[in-house]
């Protein structure tokens, strides 16, 4: 199995200048963490400058150029600030080619004033990702829908959305530990997705009161190495990518490096 490490396993960092973009590279690299990817978007300080670096970084910390992220919502109440996000999502998609990734993370939005559900947000929704996959099929980039928030996230509703786009370039980031907080199996909705899956979020949380909370890989109640087995048998040839957000240790730094300590013994285990 391949694994990519989020850039939200080190936000704090990224997001307080303490790390840049070029630091995070060598941090996850063979000479440290040793990951064989990462996945990089909207942390960039100076952006044009950075992408423009980013291969000769790469390649200087023996790593692979896995996915691209970009933080969308396309239920936005106002038009124009929709549009806005279907812009945003376009210039990371020119991103993504330009950094040659395996494919592109998206998202569906929020539950939102005079969008309360799926059913009344997919028309709207449905004409901003029509506009993106249009793009994206240009630029031969791979969309990835992530199971994530609180609307078009359980597993009828996103199999039912995918469909309704009919885009060659929309398949699934299958995110294992996003499941829980809308209430379903992780392990059958694993089963569900994976062969339409182009990317996977490897999380894990602590069910808490009323939403799940993040947590160590390999700690919590995402059953890490079922998952993994899941994944593995599938058939997957991607990158897995680590997506550690918790904030239960004082350092990210520590619960990320425990996180895939935990992540590559279960690998080890299954074979992978």
């Amino acid at each position: 199995m391949k694994f990519s490490i989020s850039p939200y396993c080190l936000g704090d960092y990224l997001k307080n200048g303490s790390m840049n973009i070029k630091e995070y590279i060598e941090y996850c690299g063979q000479r440290k963490q040793g990951f064989d990817a990462v996945d990089l978007g909207y942390f960039w300080k100076d952006e044009d400058e950075e992408v423009k670096q980013t291969p000769k970084w790469l390649k200087e910390n023996g790593l692979q150029m896995g996915s691209y992220i970009v933080g969308n919502e396309f239920t936005k109440p106002g038009k124009d600030e929709r549009k806005a996000e279907v812009e945003k999502v376009k210039h990371a998609i020119d991103r993504a080619k330009q950094l040659d990734a395996q494919a592109m993370r998206i998202f569906y939005g929020y539950v939102r004033e005079g969008f309360p559900s799926y059913e009344d947000s997919k028309k709207t929704v449905i004409d901003c990702f029509k506009e993106c996959c249009e793009h994206a099929e240009k630029q031969k980039v791979l969309l990835a829908f992530e199971n994530h928030g609180n609307i078009c996230a359980k597993t009828d509703e996103m199999q039912d959305f995918v469909k309704s786009i009919g885009s060659k370039n929309l398949k699934y980031c299958v995110d294992i530990g996003n499941f829980m907080q809308v209430k379903e199996d992780h392990i059958k909705a694993i089963k569900k997705f994976m062969p339409d899956a182009i990317m996977t979020h490897i999380k894990d949380n602590k069910k808490g009161g009323e939403k799940p909370i993040a947590w160590v890989l390999g700690e919590g109640d995402i059953n890490l190495k079922e998952c993994l087995k899941i994944i593995k048998d599938s058939g997957f040839k991607g990158y897995n990518t680590i997506e550690y957000e918790g904030r239960t240790e004082p350092d990210q730094k520590v619960g990320l490096e425990r996180s895939w300590k935990n992540t590559k013994q279960a690998a080890r285990e299954i074979g992978g």
